[in-house]
């Protein structure tokens, strides 16, 4: 089986660690997962290899040239981002390419503007739209199959004790987990720090995730913001995996991208912001779950603000209740069970 995704600064790490945790589950049943990477830096690279798996570099000037693949008898692409967009017209011929050779082909796509197949017909023989109201999403005709919604929101294995464990819900939110994703273009960990800094009646214990494509400016900054601050403050370098700290925190301060869904399974409170508008525009729905409150763009918050809703929350232990209780309802963490469920379906019609 052939991953082919993409990661950098630019792009974000939300696919490639969806895909590490496809990697995982196959791994788990006896497959040998292949990353193929058109897009990406060395942290990309770096992180496959520290995940144990082969990683294929392919040429970015050809992001669907289904010759450059490794042979396989599944592929599975997770590549829905302005670049592809920009060359979704060739990924018509690129999925016709790949099952001329008897591959059979998978898309994990995005809702809304980085929908590929709502701007092609795409024969994929499975479609997956793994995001709440995914089935919503109008694509074109040609998938053989489509899994869309929540209950196909691909977590790593690991997760899915999690989501039917029970968790104790403290009084006050004290130990605070902070991740930004993979890269952190826009700076908003800083953020973060600056506006805990705000929060002067506590002390708090504070988990930082510096993501394994931040900038050297990035890193020096939230260094000094950390050394400075009056709370306890913890630097995690590029973790493997977030469910430890997950299962630790009483609230999280998290990026909007995938790992909103490893909040939810995990039952752990938050408060989500996007980095940019099409990521906003696509966790509209999800806000609607209750596992979360949504803050927006990074681009319109302060410290003020979001030291605001910190005041706000981390006292409420009853509205910290019924968010664990209303993420761990909607993603169980079986999402990639289900995700070949549907494509072993779809091959057998």
């Amino acid at each position: 089986m052939v991953l082919r995704t993409d990661a950098s600064n630019a792009i974000g790490f939300g696919h490639l660690r969806r895909c590490l945790a496809i990697a995982d589950f196959v791994a788990r049943s006896g497959g040998t997962p292949v990353f193929a990477l058109g897009i990406y830096d060395d942290s990309a690279r770096a992180a496959v290899k520290a995940a144990g798996w082969t990683c294929v570099e392919l040429n970015d000037a050809t992001l669907f040239d289904a010759a450059s693949l490794p042979a396989a008898s599944l592929v599975i692409c997770d590549m829905s981002h302005p670049a592809a967009v920009e060359s979704v017209e060739s990924l018509p011929g690129y999925v016709s390419d790949l099952q001329d050779e008897g591959c059979r082909v998978v898309l994990i796509d995005a809702p809304l503007a980085m929908c590929l197949a709502a701007k092609q017909p795409l024969g994929v023989d499975l479609l997956v739209i793994p995001y709440l109201d995914g089935e919503l999403q109008q694509v074109q005709p040609g998938p053989r199959a489509t899994a869309a919604g929540l209950p196909f929101a691909i977590v790593d294995t690991d997760y899915r004790d999690a989501a039917t464990a029970g968790r104790d819900i403290s009084d006050m939110a004290d130990r605070i987990l902070v991740t930004a994703g993979g890269s952190d273009p826009t700076g908003a960990t800083a953020l973060c720090l600056k506006a805990l800094h705000n929060i002067t009646d506590a002390d708090l214990t504070i988990r930082v995730v510096v993501g394994p494509a931040f900038d050297q400016n990035a890193r020096s900054e939230i260094q000094t913001l950390a050394a400075d601050s009056r709370h306890d403050i913890t630097l995690l370098d590029a973790p493997s995996g977030l469910l430890a700290e997950m299962l630790w925190c009483d609230l999280a301060l998290s990026a909007s991208g995938v790992t909103k869904h490893e909040l939810a399974c995990t039952g752990t409170p938050a408060l989500l912001f996007s980095i940019d508008s099409d990521l906003d525009a696509m966790n509209t729905s999800f806000r609607k779950l209750g596992s979360c409150e949504d803050l927006g763009q990074v681009a319109h918050l302060t410290p003020d603000i979001l030291a605001s809703a910190l005041r706000r929350i981390r006292p409420d232990r009853d509205r910290r209740q019924a968010m664990s209780a209303a993420g761990r309802q909607a993603v169980d963490g079986r999402g990639c069970v289900r995700m070949f469920e549907a494509l072993e379906a779809a091959c057998a019609a």
